[in-house]
């Protein structure tokens, strides 16, 4: 036995009732009956799913940072504020006919290379009559254990693992069979630019 239990109308008006069967005391839907209510509230524009719900749409957002970090080089390990001489070569006169001397200096920088600019200063004496010994000077700039392609002027060197640089200045006077007697000196500003 069948009776009617519920009527549904959509928008266009369209009606359809579902009807359930009584068997004893407890009335159960018909399953013919519960189909065809699915596929008619399916074809009015409704989904009914026993499943899970579907994803939500998404949405996504972009954070960006920026900075710039200066180029930058401090002297970590000063020269000395002097170095003596010592002999290299002992002259005909039992005195040197040579003298060197050498002074390092650590520069804690954060680059790849450092351009290095040298410009010693020298003085020596002035023979009137001894000229062939009087001293011709030379020296060399060692950077971080590489000596550096120019003596004079600027050149470039490579950096440590810790974007460092160790310098080591030689300073070399040379005499002929005597090195002139007098004061020699050399002063070497050195001036180290990350780059």
């Amino acid at each position: 036995m069948y009776k009617p239990l519920t009527k549904f109308c959509y928008l266009n008006y369209s009606c359809f009732v579902v009807l359930t069967s009584i068997q004893g005391k407890n009335m159960k839907f018909n399953k013919i009956s519960a189909l065809v209510a699915t596929a008619l509230i399916s074809s009015a524009g409704f989904t009914m799913s026993a499943g899970k719900a579907n994803a939500g749409a998404s949405a996504s957002s972009t954070a960006t940072f920026n900075g710039n970090v200066a180029l930058s080089c401090t002297v970590s390990s000063s020269f000395q504020a002097s170095k003596p001489y010592t002999p290299v070569t002992v002259g005909s006169s039992g005195e040197a006919s040579s003298v060197q001397a050498e002074d390092s200096a650590a520069f804690d920088c954060n680059s790849d290379t450092v351009e290095i600019a040298v410009t010693p200063q020298i003085s020596k004496p002035v023979p009137l009559n001894a000229t062939s010994i009087v001293g011709t000077h030379s020296f060399v700039v060692t950077g971080n254990g590489t000596a550096l392609p120019n003596n004079t002027g600027t050149a470039d060197a490579n950096t440590s693992v810790d974007g460092d640089i160790n310098l080591v200045v030689k300073s070399t006077w040379t005499g002929g069979e005597d090195l002139f007697a007098g004061n020699y000196s050399a002063i070497f500003p050195v001036t180290v630019t990350a780059k």
